[in-house]
């Protein structure tokens, strides 16, 4: 048994005891990097242009934060810019697409200051190089000046582990939920188990190109299931690995025999589950994902889960899923601010990625077993990423951030790249700073529940803005709708410090000469544009393009997809969708399209120049 625990042992997992009293290397400068954020979101104005545009330069265009702004916005009023829009002058400097392409490849040095840090509380930097650890937080008591030592330590990192939250763990077990939504539809990720070193690829589930390459990318495939059946599959594979080693604990010499049995027994549990597997998948485990728990019954404001949500909601502020510039966006959208949960057995893995525009998160485990995680600080992010399109391949487009891919801790070092590695154990709440990089793997059987953090700082909306257009620059859309979450700070009047209040601004600016942009194209269209009066009441507070996912803000153009029948009456039921302009140009549907308004014009341009700097 030591023979078999020896060769699965993680090396290079570091976190290192802090005390909320210490000071942090960060110094209340988010790795070093606000000077950066700075530059590249509140650049100093520059003159713009002084001859109304070419025509063609007043077709809506997509919205972007960073380059220099053709206004002061300082002085500037509302309606200078939506005249300046009416001429073709979007108001600030072209998308500079190669600039964004990457995210940061910056040396601060915060990592040579974190190994002298940690190297005073245990790390032994000469035995992990190129490794950096995390501080690794303890909540002692309930106390408010407790709580506020934690956020000031959290708020600083780009990875940290908190002790001492108490979370009712028996609410989110599989157990409890195959009880209470035993039909529940859950997704589940087929993967081969391996240690967290290897990356090998599943042939049969392998396709094209992809299977050549067993470094980074990975295959996995999607199936559906019911929780209760997940619970069955769940419970199998664990009893049959602890009947397993019960044996072998009693009778050390049928070690052979006995995992030649497991063996069988696990392919027989893993068909157990989703569809059907052939002879070849059946080694492969199943990562139950996604499980929604804020999840409200039909025509009311009631939770389906709502033990499970007045759990949740039991969280600070600065860990709350709401409690934050997620609470703007004014609905629960999936993987942005609903609070999830996950069920893994060993070997399943969250590939490698970037929360939504860079956001932070939290995952608390719950256990038994625990979680081995990897990340990459902010300012290496963009280092990380030119790493990763030489290893996928040039012509990378999307699939920089929506590609499954298991980096290699070996290349990453060999790099340079400074790589945090850290075991979470059960009762470990894991908090991920804005921009960080990372990875996880379960070890053990698992119950996890996990939520995007938009901390309401300037370093967290900078963050999103310039992730925002490094989607750009890879032909990607931002989930996180910054317009809305912009203009109803402004509208709600969210007190905010002078420099969070000038970036919502100059946010807000841009929208404005989008906004105006829109309106014109409308009027040369001549689309009849309804008064926000009367919004259709299917909008919800945050829209998406149905097409190509981009966010709509202030117009909404729907188009009646299909028409079916209410199955009570029998009567015909038209359905609309929402789409942007450009994929309603591009299908040419505007005949049967309808475009709604959230604001007037002259409403935005009020709520604008009520922010005053």
């Amino acid at each position: 048994m030591k023979e078999i625990a020896r060769s699965v042992k993680e090396s290079h997992c570091h976190d290192c005891h802090v005390e909320l009293s210490d000071d942090m290397p960060d110094r209340k400068n988010y790795r070093w990097m606000e000077e950066k954020l700075h530059s590249q979101v509140l650049a100093e104005p520059v003159a713009g242009p002084t001859t109304p545009q070419d025509s063609k330069d007043r077709i809506p265009f997509n919205i972007h934060y960073t380059g220099k702004p053709f206004f002061d916005p300082k002085t500037v009023k509302g309606q200078d810019i939506v005249d300046a829009a009416k001429t073709g002058n979007k108001g600030f400097e072209d998308f500079d697409e190669q600039r964004n392409k990457f995210l940061y490849e910056e040396d601060t040095g915060i990592v040579e200051e974190e190994k002298c840090f940690f190297a005073g509380r245990g790390f032994k930097p000469e035995e992990s190089k190129g490794y950096v650890p995390i501080p690794k937080f303890q909540l002692k008591d309930d106390s408010e000046e407790s709580w506020n030592k934690l956020q000031e330590k959290v708020l600083g990192t780009s990875m940290c582990l908190i002790k001492g939250i108490k979370v009712d763990e028996e609410t989110f077990s599989l157990e409890t939920l195959a009880k209470v939504a035993p039909k529940y539809k859950l997704r589940i990720l087929r993967q081969l188990p391996q240690p967290t070193l290897c990356n090998f690829v599943q042939k049969p589930i392998a396709r094209g190109s992809r299977a050549g390459s067993r470094r980074w990318f990975t295959e996995q495939a999607e199936q559906f299931t019911t929780v209760k059946k997940y619970s069955e599959y769940f419970n199998g594979m664990r009893a049959a690995g602890e009947v397993a080693v019960r044996k072998i604990y009693e009778n050390p010499e049928t070690a052979d025999e006995v995992l030649k049995k497991l063996e069988g027994d696990l392919k027989k549990v893993a068909g157990s589950v989703g569809i059907k597997l052939k002879k070849s998948y059946t080694h492969l485990v199943a990562f139950g994902t996604n499980f929604d728990v804020e999840e409200r019954l039909a025509d009311t404001k009631n939770f389906r889960f709502a033990s499970q949500m007045a759990e949740i909601n039991k969280f600070k502020a600065f860990l709350s899923p709401h409690g934050n510039l997620l609470g703007f966006t004014k609905v629960s959208l999936r993987g942005l601010n609903k609070p999830q949960i996950y069920w893994k057995v060993p070997g399943c893995r969250t590939c490698a990625h970037l929360e939504n525009n860079g956001l932070g998160s939290i995952n608390y485990n719950i256990g038994p077993g625990t979680c081995i995680w990897y990340g990459i600080p902010l300012e290496c992010a963009g280092k990380f990423q030119k790493l990763l399109k030489k290893r996928l391949g040039e012509d990378l487009g999307k699939a920089l951030h929506s590609n499954d891919y298991w980096p290699s801790e070996e290349e990453i070092i060999e790099e340079g790249i400074p790589l945090q590695k850290f075991c979470q154990k059960p009762g470990d709440l894991a908090y991920v700073g804005n921009g960080t990089y990372h990875w996880v793997q379960s070890n053990d059987f698992t119950t996890n529940i996990s939520w995007n953090i938009g901390q309401p700082t300037f370093v967290q909306l900078a963050t999103a803005a310039v992730v925002n257009d490094n989607y750009l620059a890879n032909q990607t859309y931002s989930i996180m709708p910054l317009e809305t979450i912009c203009w109803n700070m402004i509208i709600e009047g969210f007190e905010m410090d002078q420099r969070m209040k000038e970036l919502v601004k100059r946010m807000a600016m841009r929208s404005l000469s989008k906004t105006q942009s829109q309106l014109d194209f409308f009027v040369k269209k001549n689309i009849k544009i309804f008064a926000p009066s009367q919004l259709n009441k299917g909008i919800y507070g945050t829209e998406r393009c149905r097409l190509c996912a981009d966010n709509l803000f202030n117009y909404i153009p729907l188009i009646s997809t299909y028409t079916s029948k209410d199955p009570r009456t029998g009567k015909p039921i038209n359905t609309s969708q929402p789409y942007c302009i450009k994929c309603v140009e591009s299908c040419q549907e505007w005949k049967g399209c309808k475009v709604y308004s959230r604001h007037t014009m002259e409403d935005l341009v009020k709520y604008l120049d009520s922010v005053e700097l």
